[in-house]
């Protein structure tokens, strides 16, 4: 997108310029010495001047290549304008969302919001418009921060704002009054996997109670695949989900503190120091086998070993950008996932619906417990009111599952089963962010909570809360 942008320019100052330069040339080889009229006489071919009355090649290319650049700059500022005129009239509608950005992921949602026909869109490059929805979706993390920052005064109180983040923890985003939504296509490529793969997850939980699963990459998607694995696969107290995972998953090992209670209290997570390839015997064994790596090509070559050594395995494999196959012949037991162009829509980046629904459990929450004072949704650190999403989509995509599953429990029975089931999402979701254990109040300073801890042991208000979690 960039290179076609700078194509582009190069193009059209080219265009302005050759007519100069040929109207210079054609003229001194006429009027040798004559340089001051040489430039006015080039100059007054824009607007379609000629008084010589001999034409040479030279002048006969300049004077044509000067209407056309004449005509291109008249058309490019008609159009700048009417596009201003444009853009002031479709900020008149409440539900207008201005779009940030000239990359792929940016062109996939304008097409996507422009194609249902549900909002008129706004798409202004690096330019602040006063919309009531922005998704700033930048190159990178550094430009989309510079430019939430250098338009924060802009924002008004109710906007929302959904800012890409690809490598940057948006829990340290806390802006009050400022409806604020960080995401990347990373989180989007793990959670739309776990809930296309829930029902059969499900399903395998109740029928063996055992799941096997293995991530090829350590980078930043399979960080996202592991934590979002962690929350979505819940679906009874007794399962064992083992995670094996292969790469270099050191540094993202010890920057968490406590695995023995993250995948408590039956699943395993089982760091491998050897290479996947070390233990291709076993990848047959595995329930699900997932090709993850940050780079599209890396995936790709293991994809091709994998086939070559063991032609009957089926896996996913991770591709974002599809058209990096091309001709490549794509066996029938590989699945793909992650791709940009059904990731980058208005249903899982705005994702409105969810945030409604979490927004409307929250403010049932308030009511239920007015002596604790608990802030607005609008004034929750994000850490809190991601953990409410994802409650919410834990409610939504796993509780209907669970109840298939679980016809021959009474209504308390039920709710008593889901209730763990949820308080077992919480534990977790704390523990992924190095929460422990202690008695007392809360404290989010030293990331504490007396409530971590299993659900046989929690006292009968705190099993109060998951309930109600539940009941809204």
């Amino acid at each position: 997108m960039k290179r076609n942008t700078f194509l582009r320019n190069c193009f059209l100052r080219g265009l302005l310029l050759v007519p100069l330069i040929l109207g210079m040339v054609g003229f001194l080889k006429e009027y040798p010495q004559e340089y001051l009229n040489a430039v006015y006489f080039s100059l007054r071919l824009y607007g379609m001047e000629y008084d010589l009355e001999h034409i040479t090649p030279v002048l006969e290319v300049a004077r044509w290549t000067a209407l056309l650049a004449t005509f291109t700059t008249l058309f490019l500022t008609i159009k700048s304008i009417s596009n201003a005129i444009v853009i002031k009239w479709k900020l008149l509608y409440p539900d207008t969302v201005a779009i940030y950005g000239t990359g792929s992921a940016a062109h996939y949602l304008l097409e996507d919001i422009s194609q249902k026909k549900i909002r008129r869109k706004v798409i202004s490059t690096n330019v602040f418009v006063p919309a009531h929805t922005h998704v700033i979706m930048l190159e990178n993390d550094d430009e989309a921060m510079h430019f939430f920052s250098e338009n924060l005064e802009r924002f008004r109180a109710g906007d929302c704002v959904y800012i890409q983040l690809e490598d940057f923890s948006p829990h340290v985003l806390n802006y009050s009054g400022l409806a604020l939504y960080p995401f990347s296509l990373s989180d989007l490529t793990a959670q739309l996997y776990w809930r296309k793969q829930s029902e059969w997850i499900c399903s395998k939980c109740y029928e063996t109670g055992s799941v096997k699963i293995c991530l090829i990459g350590a980078g930043l998607y399979g960080e996202k695949m592991l934590y979002f694995g962690l929350l979505s696969n819940i679906y009874t107290r007794d399962q064992s989900i083992e995670y094996h995972l292969f790469g270099d998953w050191s540094e993202y090992q010890a920057l968490h503190f406590n695995w023995d209670n993250i995948a408590s209290p039956g699943d395993r997570v089982v760091f491998h120091s050897e290479a996947w390839y070390q233990w291709a015997n076993h990848l047959c064994d595995m329930d699900m086998l997932i090709l993850c790596e940050d780079d599209q090509q890396v995936n790709l070559h293991i994809a091709q070993r994998i086939n070559a050594i063991l032609p009957k395995c089926k896996f996913s494999l991770r591709l974002g950008d599809d058209g990096i196959l091309q001709d490549k012949f794509l066996p029938s037991q590989i699945t793909l996932f992650g791709s940009y162009n059904k990731l980058c829509c208005q249903e899982f980046i705005l994702q409105e619906q969810l945030i409604e629904d979490a927004r409307l459990q929250h403010k049932a929450y308030m009511q239920a417990h007015p002596e604790s004072n608990i802030p607005a949704w609008e004034e929750l650190d994000p850490f809190t009111r991601n953990s409410n999403i994802s409650s919410t989509s834990f409610e939504k995509c796993n509780v209907p599952l669970i109840k298939a599953e679980s016809r021959t429990l009474n209504d308390i029975e039920l709710l008593e089963r889901l209730s763990e089931l949820e308080h077992i999402r919480w534990c977790r979701y704390h523990y992924l962010h190095n929460w422990s254990y202690r008695p007392g109040k809360k404290d989010s300073i030293h990331q504490t909570h007396c409530d971590l801890q299993l659900y046989k042991d929690l006292s009968h208000e705190a099993r109060i809360k998951d309930w109600q979690a539940l009941s809204h």
